[in-house]
């Protein structure tokens, strides 16, 4: 009975590792079909709801014209696949929404028009397909991100890689993609001819010589490597190294800075060939086009939000004593002063109440000069907590937008005294217009260090498209509603 019991053991560990096997060596298909799963029932979905509200609204309607036309979710799913979709590992959330919403777009565009040459307009409802296409926008990166997590908790997302470098640079790596599985790739091996030397590791992350890396690759069938390097120039040189062994190789820069690559493509003048730097805060079409954008929806926002206003204009007037509304002087665009509007919260003589307490409170002083934040404040009135909380106090800025003073998105205008703060990224900061909302609003807010505010302003500085701020203006609607980081 005892060999029968451990024979059924053994069997069972070699079945599980034989399963781990197979998910490492077929990872990046694993991926592929998860994804596939994903986006097939999220359009599905889109088009099941948009049907399903056109007959809410209009009464009956003939389902059977639609159900033929389910097999263009197979062209849509190969268009994602033409825009790299499949796995997307290492195309960022802004860039695969991007691809997603272009692609989404420009199928709904050819479907609708060729079912309507082909067969004909009276069998398709324009409602339908429009509201299919709306629900597919955001149902499609919203499948994603759930079947992300859903995978990461199962233990089954992920791309095997190896670490090439410093091995406590490595090992930082490791940990940092280990602690974010839904980057999609799982260290596996660290690969350095360094000595351990007592360095911390990652769990389940082994060190092999440089001289092991091809019998490990074939062994794990790794196609992936990550290469940490000081330089671009260094590129030849680990291309000659490793181009061999592994199908991809990404190219991570040594330490906390990144490499200067935002705004850089390939482009080619017959046989000369360059990187291209476009720097997307000089391009005025694109300007005008977030100029345009600010207009309407401040314009809109201001018009339809008037009677909410009102409402609370009474409101903090019957809380405390004082004017409904504040001006704070902040640093705007080109350095220049501007008067940011916002619905009271705090009591009158703040300032003083503030200087008062942090002399009392060393540890609040702390926390002010670390975060220029205090948690609790003792400046805020009751209902300036509930405006806080859903950040209601900040609405009032729409005028600054309407104004041309701001924008919808970009970096948090700062206080004058705030400047040294900023240190040398201070000349990127004047040179974009600050916004109302922005990367620190939507990454933790009054959790974050004024320095990861000062990097998260400078990257969206850099980095600026409108897709980004379109993201930005969607990932603030679920922070605000779920009260992330407000107070």
């Amino acid at each position: 009975m005892n060999n029968l019991i451990e024979a059924n053991t053994i069997l069972e560990k070699t079945l599980l590792r034989a399963q781990e096997r197979w998910q490492v060596r077929h990872a990046r298909l694993w991926m592929i079909g998860l994804l596939l799963l994903s986006d097939g029932l999220m359009l599905f979905t889109a088009g099941a709801l948009g049907f399903g509200v056109r007959l809410a609204l209009l009464g009956s309607i003939g389902g059977g014209a639609y159900l033929k036309l389910s097999p263009i979710l197979l062209a849509i799913l190969g268009m994602y696949a033409l825009r790299g979709l499949y796995p997307g590992v290492g195309l960022g959330v802004v860039e695969e929404f991007r691809r997603l919403t272009l692609s989404t777009s420009v199928m709904f565009l050819l479907i609708i028009t060729i079912t309507y040459l082909v067969r004909g307009a009276e069998q398709y409802s324009r409602l339908v397909m429009g509201l299919t296409y709306l629900f597919a926008l955001g149902l499609v990166p919203l499948g994603r991100v759930l079947m992300r997590h859903l995978a990461v908790r199962a233990g089954v997302w992920g791309e095997p890689v190896a670490v090439i470098g410093p091995l406590s640079e490595a090992a930082r790596l490791a940990g940092n993609l280990q602690r974010d599985p839904k980057l999609g790739l799982r260290p596996l091996v660290l690969v350095s001819d360094e000595p351990l030397d007592g360095h911390p590791l990652p769990a389940g992350v082994k060190v092999l010589p440089e001289a092991q890396l091809g019998s490990v690759r074939a062994e794990c069938n790794l196609s992936t490597a990550l290469v940490l390097v000081n330089r671009l120039d260094e590129l030849p040189a680990v291309r000659r190294r490793y181009g061999e062994i592994f199908e991809r190789l990404t190219l991570l820069k040594t330490g906390d800075g990144p490499l200067p690559l935002h705004g850089v493509e390939v482009v080619e003048f017959g046989h000369l060939q360059g990187l291209q730097v476009c720097e997307t805060l000089l391009d005025r079409s694109a300007q005008v086009q977030k100029r345009l954008v600010d207009l309407l929806l401040s314009g809109l926002g201001l018009i339809l939000l008037s009677p909410l206003f009102a409402l609370l204009a009474v409101l903090i007037r019957l809380d405390s004593p004082g004017p409904v509304f504040y001006l704070q002087k902040r640093l705007g665009r080109g350095g220049k002063i501007i008067h940011m509007l916002k619905f009271r919260t705090m009591h009158v003589r703040a300032d003083e109440l503030l200087e008062r307490y942090l002399q009392e409170n060393e540890d609040a002083r702390r926390q002010w000069q670390e975060y220029q934040k205090l948690q609790p404040d003792p400046r805020i009135t009751r209902v300036g907590r509930i405006l806080r909380r859903y950040s209601i106090d900040e609405l009032p800025q729409l005028w600054n937008v309407f104004a041309g003073e701001m924008s919808l998105v970009g970096p948090r205008p700062i206080m004058p005294g705030q400047r040294p703060l900023y240190g040398e990224a201070f000349r990127d900061y004047v040179r974009v217009t600050p916004g109302m909302t922005g990367l620190w609003q939507i990454s933790g807010r009054n959790r974050l260090p004024f320095s990861r505010r000062v990097e998260l302003d400078m990257h969206y500085v850099q980095n600026w498209s409108v897709w980004l701020d379109l993201y930005i203006i969607l990932r603030t609607v679920w922070v605000v509603l779920r009260c992330e980081g407000a107070g």
